[in-house]
């Protein structure tokens, strides 16, 4: 059935039309006039993140309560707030150095064997007095993981099993701990302790001896060692094993402590000390 021809519409008239419709979506996609008329008409639609006429708020990019929007751009790494480490303030090892499980705490071995078993650690020297003897020690050096060490703190250990290889002028081997130790290891305060039970504090600059005090105990297999130290002073008590002891105070070197050194010093390579109930623990 054909339409009769008064109901046909012309082709100009829908090339009209659409132009018409065109422009009416064009002004209700303008940000200017766009917004009033799609309000009024109920056909708002707004692009995500982005305020309607429905939402003046703005919900959309705040979210639900009224906080703004966290996304991150594709390219941007994930921001994570900077770990703090808590403070070390105290730790007790029966074999220091050994099997160490708290990652604030580092341990260095230098010039040094180093054996672990129940009755402690164990230092050997690898070189001896030949090689300059201030340079020959063999060390268990502690420092502290994003941490420096405070100006006052305290030290115990025991110390037992010395010997050394000497035939002659032979002290029996002699271990002890050194501190206010500088980063370049040149200058530091020391003492140790020999299986005759000679007792001797050292002040080290510049890789060479400054002075010393030495003491005598009646010998014994093992000695309890207590170093306290501050910013001016290092002040040493050793106590063997029938129940005598001496102290010995020495002015510091320095204020400051970049680790804290065990170490055997006498004398030639072989030589051992060994360290059990280590504590650290800072003043106060």
């Amino acid at each position: 059935m054909s339409t009769p021809p008064g109901n046909r519409v012309s082709p100009e008239r829908w090339t009209a039309v659409a132009a018409v419709i065109a422009a009416v979506l064009g002004v209700v996609s303008s940000p200017v006039w766009g917004p009033p008329l799609c309000a009024a008409v109920g056909v708002c639609q707004s692009a995500p993140g982005q305020p309607s006429p429905d939402d003046p708020g703005g919900s959309a990019a705040t979210g639900a309560t009224g906080s703004p929007n966290t996304r991150q751009s594709p390219n941007q790494p994930p921001q994570s707030a900077a770990v703090v480490p808590v403070e070390l303030n105290s730790i007790s090892r029966n074999e220091p150095g050994c099997d160490e499980r708290d990652t604030r705490v580092v341990w260095d071995r230098v010039k040094a064997d180093v054996e672990c078993s129940a009755e402690g650690t164990t230092l050997r020297k690898q070189i001896g007095w030949d090689d300059g003897y201030l340079k020959s020690y063999a060390e268990l050096r502690m420092s502290l993981k994003d941490q420096r060490f405070p100006s006052a703190f305290k030290v115990t250990f025991v110390i037992s099993g010395l010997s050394a290889p000497e035939l002659d002028m032979n002290r029996g081997g002699c271990g002890g701990l050194a501190v206010h130790t500088s980063a370049d290891s040149g200058t530091y305060d020391y003492f140790n302790v020999c299986g005759d039970g000679w007792v001797e504090t050292i002040r080290v600059i510049g890789h060479s001896g400054a002075d010393n005090q030495t003491r005598q105990l009646p010998p014994s297999g093992s000695y309890a060692v207590i170093v306290d130290v501050t910013a001016a002073e290092v002040r040493v008590t050793v106590s063997n094993r029938i129940g005598q002891s001496t102290t010995v105070s020495s002015p510091a070197v320095g204020g400051t402590t970049a680790y804290l050194s065990l170490m055997t010093t006498w004398r030639n390579a072989g030589a051992t000390a060994t360290f059990s109930d280590f504590s650290y623990s800072t003043a106060g």
